[in-house]
């Protein structure tokens, strides 16, 4: 049996029996190492230069001013203009928690960030409203998957740290998908809110004078996304200087505009940043290293010959790659799915003719819906103590969202012109 059989058998038994990705990869690649007679100074190495790259830099600074942002009450801001605009529809609750998650999803790029700021406004309204616990948790934590969508994104950012294109045409592409994702939330909602007969809201029909006015209060949130994704499409400043332009916009905004953030609440945020990125960047480069093992032993490249073997046709192949990706979505989170598989994937999508920009935000709606599905289901367990609910009775709603999300990502894949329009035309 050689190193490289050792270490994948090695990697999915650990993964089987609930022992972390992170831990997984890393005893899986020392036994491959040591079988290969290599030293363990070589895992050193490779850790190292697997995460020496500038362009993370962008991934605590994003990390750090979405909390920023969510402990300064921007969600509220955001909330209350989807309220003033949408509140007044059937099924309006759920469609406000729907628009005030994409809303966010464009200030953070976290979905679990997204879930719980989102959450923790509107499902206790949805659940006054007549909405039952299982489903009102549900809306936010699919709706909250929106923020690896919507840019600016870390899983994006990770993605095109590994396939080597650019961020910013990845964020471009991004834009058209997510709102094809919210439409089909949203229309999910509406058929539910018919269905068991919330056609009725408290909330009223806005005149333009109150819709200018909840816009006039959220300014300072919305001119957020502005800013950020407007400097990057524009050329002004790259997306890693971006993140860096989000955390002190983001200070400004909630320290001295609104006056809602502490600095007490400012240390809480900057330490939970320091938690979840080291977090994040122990999986990273644990991957990468496994990753970086399987290159160097061609099983990227054998898989690929062996799939264009069996068949060529693109249709064929781009559904056996989704389904594979939906499947480990259910077992392991976005980033470190991003690490381990795009290099094994992306020469198979490459020789069958598929754009990597395209590819990537295919990548990313696949992890996003197998981030909502249990039994990891990251979101859907950030929603349970919001709703105040078990992890059942959100699974259940969930299924009918997680539905329309497929049908979102099949069109997605079908049609290009989703993900590429808009890059063409920067």
């Amino acid at each position: 049996m050689n190193s490289v059989t050792v270490m994948l058998s090695v990697f999915f038994l650990f993964i089987a029996i609930g022992v972390p990705v992170a831990i997984a990869a890393g005893v899986a690649t020392m036994l491959a190492l040591l079988m290969q007679g290599d030293s363990l100074e070589l895992l050193a190495d490779m850790a190292y230069t697997s995460i020496d790259n500038f362009t993370l830099v962008a991934v605590p600074c994003f990390i750090l001013a979405g909390l920023i942002m969510q402990k300064g009450g921007l969600a509220k801001q955001l909330t209350d203009l989807a309220n003033i605009l949408v509140g007044h529809m059937t099924g309006g609750l759920g469609l406000v928690s729907i628009t005030a998650c994409a809303f966010f999803a464009a200030l953070t790029g976290s979905g679990p960030a997204t879930t719980a700021s989102i959450g923790s406004i509107m499902v206790p309204a949805m659940k006054e409203e007549g909405y039952s616990a299982g489903y009102a948790g549900a809306i936010v934590a699919c709706s909250g998957g929106l923020g690896v969508i919507i840019p600016p994104s870390i899983p994006l950012i990770l993605y095109g740290v590994i396939a080597e294109v650019s961020i910013t045409k990845l964020f471009i592409a991004g834009i058209i998908p997510g709102l094809l994702i919210t439409f089909l939330l949203a229309a999910t909602n509406y058929i539910y809110a018919r269905r068991v007969g919330l056609t009725t809201s408290r909330i009223k029909n806005n005149s333009v004078r109150e819709i200018w006015k909840g816009i006039n209060n959220a300014k300072w949130a919305i001119l957020a996304p502005v800013i950020i994704l407007g400097g990057i499409y524009a050329g002004i400043f790259t997306p890693t200087e971006a993140s860096v332009v989000a955390i002190f916009y983001s200070i400004a905004v909630c320290v001295f505009i609104y006056k809602s953030l502490s600095f007490q609440e400012l240390v809480a945020a900057i330490t939970q940043t320091a938690k979840l990125t080291g977090i994040a960047f122990i999986i990273i480069y644990t991957t990468m290293v496994f990753g970086e093992v399987l290159t160097l032993h061609r099983v990227p490249q054998q898989i690929a010959e062996s799939l264009l073997a069996v068949t060529q046709s693109k249709i064929i192949i781009s559904t056996l790659i989704l389904v594979f990706i939906l499947f480990m979505g259910m077992f392991m989170g976005v980033i470190p799915m991003i690490v381990l598989l795009v290099p094994i994937l992306l020469p198979v999508v490459q020789a069958i003719g598929i754009d990597p920009i395209h590819f990537g935000i295919i990548f990313v709606v696949a992890a996003e819906i197998g981030f909502e599905t249990p039994p990891v289901g990251a979101t859907l367990y950030i929603a349970v103590p919001i709703a105040e609910t078990t992890i059942e009775d959100i699974s259940k709603s969930a299924i009918w969202f997680i539905m329309a999300e497929i049908v979102g990502l099949v069109i997605v894949t079908s049609v290009p012109w989703f993900s590429l329009s808009l890059t063409s035309l920067f």
